[in-house]
């Protein structure tokens, strides 16, 4: 007589059908591992690791049961997971009780929809049923399995007949969030219960496609916030592949042997962290970070032995409010003590993203330090563009070429809207005539004319000098055509530590009116010397509008309109630099410096030189910087800024 082992294949050569048949637990770790595990828990780090799942379990028995999935109930799911590894490790009969009861509940409910929801219960479930499986009744057991294949079922029927975006959105937390659930409950379910192969056969497949479409800077194309949100779920399904199927996605994934870089150089200086709020982030946001980075670093510190992902994890744990807890189990299940810890001190100051084009200049690595990051790359990222013509990142992402963000002294100065509907001019960049970039004016950014082949922009040059850094972002592709605009190249020279000219060189096919954008976190007033002051409470940043383009500026609030209820419409406080007459072509310089609220800057700038050679003498009480420009290069990858020390 056959059994099911060898009924439902998934290929006859997975550990989990060689070796792991009929044995639970076996998502993340075996009863061998938990043994081992629970040896340790008396010590440090992983009591402390311990206290913050039973947090997160606690708070799960507070929550109660949900009564139905039609509103967002994901952390019901989230809090499942803590709890299960909560009552598995220290056998409290309290946590054991609130699993039962919460399995009930969200086996009774019908529908756990076939998107966000799905994936978050999904695991949930999975990974309590797997934990707790000696520990659950066999009634309860038998309910569990049923219930959970059907809504895996539901789902795995949904993306068979490719109804929607999910089964080849490959980047987008959407379709890796909904596979996870899909993936982990077949991984939990598998040899238990009739008809989960087919859907390990299928997320596999899936899996590897998603891997295969991340670009290798480590940066998700959705932005920070959302690509944390993916990349929690993405691990969870490439550990238990790795784990019992076989397949080892991380060896070849250089998007994840890339993130702990990634993370460290957006991170602000030390003294601009705030609970969540700890790092730059271009496109949807609100300001904070929403998982991990501690829970996904350590799995990639012990993966890849990496002793700077170590370090930013610990310095994220040891940062309270800095870590988000939807996962906390993974602290405690991938810290490995043998990996070492390496500090950011030796990292360049510099970082190019080349997938995503986004690049950070910063004036060190102390707690008080300036930041800059430019973002001028094709909306899914270069990698995705190349190998893809459907949307895989979903529609996160801004008409945002050539926008930048400032932070500097603990503060954010030079902002963005935020998590708003997709207008150009709420970012750190240009209108022309009134016109902004491709993809434009709808909740979320629409990438169709660049998947039917439109350019988008790109940075061309990127310099690390011992005193300068100098970046050349080319965004004229990204316009749409009826901007006529057949240049706009902006160059970014930071002269360290507090001082940047954003020079920028914009031409068009017909007299227009060129728009630079910029938005502070507090309104633009008059200063000395043309100076306008953006004043926040510890820092301050001037702009100086320079010429040599005879330049009309105001300040103004403008409203930016917001993508839901949940992100509302807010005011911007805005700073116009126009050409003061229509022209064909311009050449805006602008002079940035930040300092303390409570002195006068330090940094004077002095335009010179002709219109078409002109240059800036940067003066400060430390040094003065003569810059001279040459514009109007053939090669748009050309540097136009040759820097004198005096």
């Amino acid at each position: 007589m056959t059994s099911l082992y060898e009924t439902d294949i998934i290929n006859s050569a997975t550990p989990l059908e060689t070796g792991l048949a009929g044995v639970h637990p076996r998502m993340y770790l075996t009863q061998e591992g938990i043994d081992a595990l629970k040896q340790k828990l008396s010590g440090e780090p992983w009591a402390g690791f311990l206290q913050r799942v039973i947090r997160q379990a606690d708070a799960s028995v507070r929550a109660g049961v949900p009564t139905d999935c039609e509103s967002d109930v994901r952390g019901y799911g989230c809090g499942l997971a803590n709890l299960a590894v909560a009552c598995k490790l220290t056998g409290n009969p309290a946590y054991l009780d609130a699993v039962r009861k919460l399995l009930a509940a969200m086996c009774s409910i019908e529908d756990w929809s076939h998107s966000l929801n799905f994936g978050h219960w999904a695991h949930g479930v999975a990974l309590a049923y797997d934990w707790l499986y000696h520990e659950l009744d066999e009634p309860l057991r038998e309910t569990v399995r049923c219930t959970l294949l059907d809504r895996v079922m539901t789902v795995y029927r949904h993306w068979y007949d490719y109804t929607d975006a999910y089964p080849n959105g490959f980047t987008w937390n959407h379709t890796c969030v909904v596979h996870a659930g899909m993936f982990t409950a077949g991984c939990a379910l598998w040899g238990d219960i009739d008809g989960v192969g087919r859907v390990l056969r299928m997320t596999q497949e899936k899996l590897r496609l998603m891997v295969g479409a991340l670009g290798g800077d480590g940066a998700s194309a959705e932005g920070l916030a959302y690509g944390q949100y993916h990349q929690d779920f993405l691990l969870k399904s490439m550990v238990l592949a790795d784990q019992l199927l076989g397949e080892d996605h991380f060896e070849e994934c250089a998007f994840l042997r890339n993130f702990p870089l990634f993370i460290t150089q957006c991170a602000y200086p030390r003294a601009g962290w705030s609970g969540q709020h700890v790092f730059m982030q271009f496109g949807d946001n609100d300001g904070s970070h929403w998982y991990g980075p501690d829970t996904h670093l350590r799995v990639l510190a012990r993966r890849y032995r990496d002793p700077r992902a170590q370090w930013f994890a610990d310095v994220v744990a040891a940062t309270p409010g800095a870590s988000c807890e939807g996962s906390a189990y993974f602290n405690l299940l991938f810290y490995d003590p043998t990996v070492p810890t390496r500090s950011h001190d030796d990292l360049p100051t510099l970082h190019h993203l080349t997938d995503k084009d986004i690049v950070f200049m910063r004036s060190g690595w102390h707690d008080r330090a300036a930041l800059l990051g430019i973002h001028c790359g094709p909306s899914q990222g270069h990698h995705a563009v190349r190998k893809f013509r459907n949307n895989v990142a979903g529609g996160h992402m801004h008409p945002e070429a050539g926008s930048f963000l400032l932070h500097a002294g603990g503060e954010r100065l030079i902002i963005d809207a935020g998590y708003t509907k997709k207008f150009t001019s709420y970012r750190n960049t240009l209108l022309v005539n009134g016109i902004g970039q491709t993809g434009e004016g709808a909740t979320w950014f629409e990438d169709l004319e660049m998947r039917r082949g439109k350019p988008e922009g790109c940075i061309r040059h990127v310099y690390h000098g011992d005193l300068w850094d100098y970046v050349i972002a080319d965004a004229a592709n990204a316009y749409e055509p009826a901007a006529k605009l057949t240049r706009f190249l902006r160059h970014v020279l930071f002269i360290r530590p507090d001082a940047w000219l954003i020079i920028d060189e914009v031409g068009a096919g017909a007299d227009s009116t060129f728009d630079l954008r910029f938005h502070g976190v507090n309104a633009f007033a008059p200063a000395d010397k043309g100076a306008w002051v953006s004043r926040n409470n510890l820092m301050s940043v001037s702009l100086t509008p320079l010429g040599p383009t005879r330049t009309n500026t105001r300040a103004l609030v403008t409203p930016a309109v917001g993508a839901s209820a949940n992100h509302p419409d807010r005011d911007q406080q805005t700073l116009s630099v126009t050409n003061a007459a229509p022209a064909r072509s311009a050449l805006f310089i602008t002079a940035l410096h930040v300092h303390p609220s409570g002195a006068a800057p330090r940094v004077t700038p002095t335009l010179g030189g002709t219109p078409a050679e002109p240059w800036v003498d940067v003066q400060s009480d430390a040094a003065r910087v003569r810059v001279r420009l040459s514009p109007n290069q053939q090669n748009p990858a050309t540097p136009i800024c040759a820097v004198e020390y005096r």
